[in-house]
């Protein structure tokens, strides 16, 4: 079963990562055959993508652990987000905030960032 396929299949498909676990919601075809990446291969961008035509494919999520005491997000779970992109054939991913999502105004449990492609 190549990547592209099980991209495809899977709507939403549950991803474990050391202490983490990640949730990939597919949310366009890519416009090319995807390949696995490595970590370094996939750029990081907070809040917009770059000028250049992109198209996201997909949202990745992570709630922040218990013992995770950040305000914001971490270095480490940068590196975890890349990780997880390059799984999937993505190009680079843009986090959604520096900060975590939802919960309360107080406290906020998940971290997301699309899963983005170039054209």
């Amino acid at each position: 079963m190549t990547l592209r396929t099980l991209i495809l299949a899977a709507s939403v498909v549950p991803l474990v990562a050391c202490t983490h676990t990640f949730t990939y919601t597919k949310l366009n075809d890519p416009p090319h055959a995807l390949t696995p990446r490595r970590l370094e291969d996939v750029e990081v961008f907070k809040v917009e993508p770059p000028g250049r035509e992109n198209v996201e494919i997909g949202m990745l999520e992570t709630k922040r652990p218990v013992f995770d005491r950040d305000a914001e997000i971490s270095p480490t779970m940068i590196e975890r987000f890349r990780k997880k992109a390059g799984e999937f054939g993505c190009e680079f991913i843009v986090l959604d905030s520096m900060k975590p999502v939802n919960a309360s105004a107080t406290r906020s449990d998940r971290f997301r960032a699309a899963c983005v492609v170039y054209r």
